[in-house]
C-alpha cells in the first residue's frame, strides 16, 4: 500500500460519523425508551464517559502505528502471528455475517415504511451491488465521500430536529423515578453504536498521523452522542416513551408528523435518504475491510479483491439469518449490538495489554 491509498485522520472520523448514523437511528430511541421510559433521551449523556473510554482505548492501541499500517496489521503485531491471524479470521467471518444483517435490516425498513410489497432479497442485492461498485475504488475515495456526506447529513439532521422542536411536549421528557439499572440498560445501545468505531481503522492503507488525535476523536464522539440525544429527545418528546417503545421505526413516524405553521410537511424522503446513504456507505466500507482482514490472515501486503464473493455471502447470511422481520428485529436489536460492543472492548483491551507486554505496540 502506498501512502495515498490510506485515509487522513479527518476522513476517518467523518466516515465513521456518517456510517454510524445508520445504527444510531435504527437502535435509538426505541431501545432506550423501552428500557427507561421518558428518561430515554438521557442515555447518550450516561454513555458519554464509557464512550470516551472506548475512544481513548482505540487511540492508545493505534498511537504507535506505522505508515500505511491498518488496525488489522496492528492486531497481528500486538498479539503475535498465530493469535493475530486467528483473531483477524474470526473478525472477518463475523463482519461478513454483520454486513448481511445491515443489508437485511435496511431492506426490511424500506419494506415496512415505504414499499407495500416486495422482496427483501431485491433491495439487499441492489444495495450490495451499489456498494460493491464503489468499493472497487481507492480507500481515499471512500474518505472523501465520508467528508462530503458528513456535512450534508449534518445539515439535514439539524434541519429535521429543528422542525420537530415545536411538536415536543416537555412532560414527555420528564424521567420518572426508577432504578438506575434502567438507565444503564438504556445506555448500552448507545455504547454499541460508538463501539463500532473500532471497525473503520481496519480499512487497508492505514490512517495518516495527526496531532492531538485523541482530542479530535473525542470531539467526533461527542458530536455523534449529541445527534443521538437529539434524535431520542425529539422522538420521545413528540410521541411519548410508551408510543416510541411500541413502534418499529419511531423516528420515521415522528418525522412523518412534522408540521410547520400548522401544515403537515411530508419529508419522509429526507429520512429515507439518510438510511440509504449511510447503509450504502457502511456496506462499502465493510467490503473493503473484508479484503484487509483476510489479507492479514494470508500475510499479504496487498489484499486480494475477495469482496465481490464475500458480498454475495453477506446477502446469503442476511436472508438466512431470520425467517421474518420480527425474528430479525430481535437479532439486530439485542444480539448483534452486544457482540459488536464486546468485540470492540475485548479486542482493544487485550491487544493493547498484550502488545505493551510484548513491546510491539
Amino acid at each position: 500500500m502506498t501512502r495515498s491509498d490510506g485515509l487522513t485522520f479527518r476522513q476517518l472520523m467523518a466516515l465513521t460519523f456518517v456510517c454510524l448514523l445508520s445504527p444510531a437511528i435504527r437502535l435509538l430511541p426505541r431501545a432506550a425508551a423501552g428500557s427507561v421510559g421518558a428518561g430515554a433521551w438521557l442515555a447518550p449523556l450516561i454513555a458519554a464517559v464509557p464512550a470516551a473510554g472506548l475512544t481513548a482505548l482505540l487511540r492508545a492501541l493505534m498511537k504507535n502505528r506505522r505508515e500505511g499500517e491498518s488496525l488489522a496489521r496492528i492486531l497481528l503485531r500486538a498479539l503475535g502471528r498465530g493469535p493475530g491471524k486467528a483473531v483477524c479470521l474470526l473478525l472477518g467471518l463475523w463482519l461478513v455475517f454483520y454486513t448481511g444483517i445491515i443489508l437485511r435490516t435496511g431492506a426490511e425498513r424500506l419494506l415496512s415504511t415505504v414499499y407495500v410489497g416486495g422482496s427483501p432479497g431485491f433491495f439487499m442485492a441492489v444495495t450490495a451491488l451499489a456498494a460493491l461498485a464503489v468499493s472497487f475504488g481507492r480507500v481515499r475515495s471512500l474518505g472523501r465521500m465520508g467528508e462530503v456526506s458528513a456535512l450534508a447529513l449534518g445539515i439535514v439532521l439539524a434541519l429535521v430536529l429543528a422542525l420537530s422542536a415545536p411538536d415536543i411536549r416537555p412532560e414527555n421528557l420528564l424521567p420518572a423515578p426508577g432504578p438506575a439499572s434502567g438507565f444503564l440498560a438504556a445506555a448500552l445501545p448507545v455504547l454499541s453504536v460508538t463501539a463500532k468505531g473500532f471497525l473503520f481503522p481496519l480499512l487497508p492503507g492505514g490512517v495518516m498521523r495527526e496531532r492531538r488525535e485523541l482530542a479530535v476523536s473525542l470531539r467526533w464522539t461527542g458530536l455523534l452522542l449529541l445527534v443521538m440525544l437529539g434524535i431520542t429527545a425529539a422522538t420521545v418528546g413528540a410521541l411519548s416513551a410508551d408510543v416510541a417503545a411500541g413502534l418499529q421505526h419511531p423516528f420515521f413516524i415522528m418525522i412523518r408528523n412534522i408540521s410547520v405553521f400548522g401544515v403537515i410537511e411530508r419529508i419522509e424522503a429526507v429520512v429515507i435518504t439518510l438510511w440509504v446513504v449511510t447503509d450504502f456507505l457502511f456496506v462499502a466500507v465493510l467490503l473493503r475491510i473484508f479484503d484487509e482482514l483476510f489479507a492479514a490472515v494470508a500475510e499479504r501486503e496487498s489484499p486480494w479483491p475477495l469482496h465481490p464473493i464475500l458480498a454475495g455471502c453477506s446477502v446469503a447470511c442476511g436472508l438466512l439469518a431470520a425467517r421474518d422481520a420480527f425474528t430479525l428485529e430481535r437479532l439486530s436489536q439485542a444480539v448483534v449490538p452486544a457482540v459488536n460492543l464486546l468485540l470492540a472492548l475485548i479486542l482493544s483491551t487485550v491487544a493493547l495489554i498484550v502488545g505493551k507486554l510484548r513491546r510491539t505496540v
